[in-house]
């Protein structure tokens, strides 16, 4: 960043802009919102990627505190109105780039690639079992269901999120995964789909610091 310009955050409504260390005076004010495709108010391109980059670094706290405390529940991710085209491309997407731990029935066997055929089994029918498949981002584990072709559903444990980079490898996860599917993924308290805490897009990322997790259902997990 230029000298002489820094960014600012003025709580409660983490209000972003950059201003002059020389005289403190606001050059720039943009977004209520915490998100990565900020809408900026006439701002020279030098300063946009800094900007961007450097945005979610300074709000860790936030993030802490609205969507990663311990409450005795986990997160869950929900990819609606999806079909079987759309559960192909997500399998191919996590069997090819990450590190898996499938339960294979018929082999009896932990695998590290997921089946994709006896998925459609289950949904046929032509088989009775329900198991999960664990995906991990380095230290975060997110478990997959296969509840229903209908919809894509993934948990993961807040505690596993312990600074702003654990944050981004989840990001960068569902923002290739939003891309991949054509699909908007929410991340919601557990069991709750009506209340969207993250929401990814393709490239856009939002944050929703404003929702009363008194208001939350209660989960109990040890």
């Amino acid at each position: 960043m230029p000298k002489g310009l820094c960014l600012f955050a003025r709580s409660p409504n983490i209000k972003f802009g950059i201003y002059s260390r020389k005289d403190k005076s606001k050059i720039f004010i943009f977004s209520y919102v915490i998100n990565r495709n900020v809408s900026l108010i006439t701002c020279p391109t030098f300063l946009i990627l800094n900007v961007v980059k450097h945005l979610e670094k300074l709000n860790w706290k936030e993030l802490n505190n609205d969507i990663y405390f311990w409450d005795g529940s986990w997160r869950d991710i929900f990819i609606p109105d999806t079909d079987r085209n759309d559960w192909k491309i997500f399998v191919d997407f996590i069997n090819e780039r990450f590190d898996i731990k499938w339960f294979n029935e018929n082999t009896q066997k932990t695998e590290t690639k997921i089946n994709f055929d006896r998925l459609i089994e289950f949904w046929d029918k032509k088989i009775d079992w329900n198991n999960t498949a664990n995906i991990y981002l380095d230290n975060i584990q997110i478990n997959t269901h296969f509840f229903t072709e209908d919809e894509i559903e993934c948990d993961i444990d807040p505690r596993e999120f312990n600074g702003i980079n654990d944050h981004e490898k989840l990001m960068e996860f569902l923002t290739e995964l939003s891309n991949r599917l054509n699909k908007r993924i929410k991340i919601t308290p557990e069991n709750c789909p009506e209340i969207e805490l993250v929401g990814i897009e393709k490239n856009n990322v939002s944050i929703n610091l404003n929702s009363p997790s008194d208001s939350w259902p209660i989960r109990i997990k040890k």
